[in-house]
């Protein structure tokens, strides 16, 4: 289990600590690997490591995600983590972060959700032009579809469906807002537990034979790398019009159902990841969004089912349009 611990001053030496052949009160310093990662401008990471798997899963994870461009220079500051890996006796994993004790995990997948986290809280204070949700995103039969939901939801089996049958990718984890309601793209790796990547690996093993990254062993989450991922510039964002709201229900038969804009906008502020920093901004970018879409629930169960009720309910308001 994740837990936080108090903040200390790091050390001076850095690394995982193992005792030499020439006295136990020695300590040697393994080589550490090191992975930059770049954030379109508004932050710069630095993640280093002795463990060569976990730094690789990390540029691997991250290194896909291109975030909209500054619409004004800054200074790009830099964080760094410092991860000491376990050493005989102590069988955990501790997170540095710019020289300060932040974290300890028992296992490198607690140090990437970790991460994964801490990096997002990171960007969130500097993406002062938008409004990030945990939501995926993706454009599919012409119509810009937000699907907020916590993990475990069934959200990113449905927008790796919707991604693998054509639609546009723009997010698994982070959606990525601007404050006339348009979507950027956020093209970082699709993450599917073991359940949503049986699920997408059964309908689609091509896609899936060829975009898996890989898999964590301890907590079965497999990354995809997002086929179709669009490279907009400002003009072309693309405005949200349909919120869907997922609900992971495997027994259920899959159904898209409406539902009212004031249950979307409470499912939006529970994923909004920066209400509580942006306030007032945050929550109109909110209302805006679900005044312009079409507001769903959707019951994730097969992904033939999901596909179905998706078409048949966009296929109906298409029809409408014309």
């Amino acid at each position: 289990m994740r837990a936080q611990i108090d903040r200390i001053a790091r050390p001076p030496l850095v690394g995982a600590w193992s005792e030499s052949a020439g006295s136990s009160d020695d300590v040697t310093r393994p080589a550490q690997i090191e992975a930059a990662l770049s954030f379109s401008g508004h932050l710069s990471v630095v993640v280093r490591s002795a463990d060569a798997t976990l730094v690789t899963q990390v540029r691997q994870v991250f290194g896909a995600g291109q975030l909209p461009p500054l619409s004004s220079v800054r200074d790009e500051p830099t964080s760094v983590y410092e991860i000491d890996s376990p050493k005989p006796g102590l069988l955990k994993y501790t997170v540095w972060l710019d020289g300060v004790d932040v974290f300890e995990a028992g296992t490198g997948r607690e140090v990437l959700w970790y991460l994964e986290g801490s990096i997002t809280q990171l960007l969130n204070r500097r993406l002062t032009e938008f409004t990030l949700f945990h939501a995926g995103a993706v454009v599919y039969r012409g119509r810009t579809v937000l699907l907020p939901g916590a993990s475990g939801s069934g959200k990113s089996t449905a927008v790796a469906t919707l991604a693998m049958s054509g639609g546009e990718f723009y997010s698994d984890e982070i959606a990525v807002i601007d404050s006339s309601g348009r979507l950027c793209p956020y093209p970082r790796l699709i993450g599917l537990k073991q359940g949503g990547a049986g699920a997408i690996r059964s309908f689609f093993p091509l896609e899936m034979a060829s975009g898996s990254v890989f898999k964590e062993a301890l907590a079965p989450v497999t990354y995809v790398r997002p086929p179709n991922v669009p490279d907009l510039s400002e003009r072309d964002r693309p405005r949200v019009d349909s919120i869907v709201l997922p609900r992971r229900a495997p027994d259920e038969e899959a159904r898209l159902e409406r539902v009212s804009r004031a249950t979307a906008i409470s499912a939006l502020a529970a994923q909004s990841l920066d209400l509580k920093v942006k306030h007032r901004r945050a929550m109109d970018t909110i209302v805006r969004i679900a005044k312009g879409a079409q507001c769903y629930a959707l019951t994730v169960s097969d992904v033939r089912g999901v596909l179905r009720a998706i078409d048949a309910e966009f296929a109906a308001q298409a029809a409408l349009r014309s």
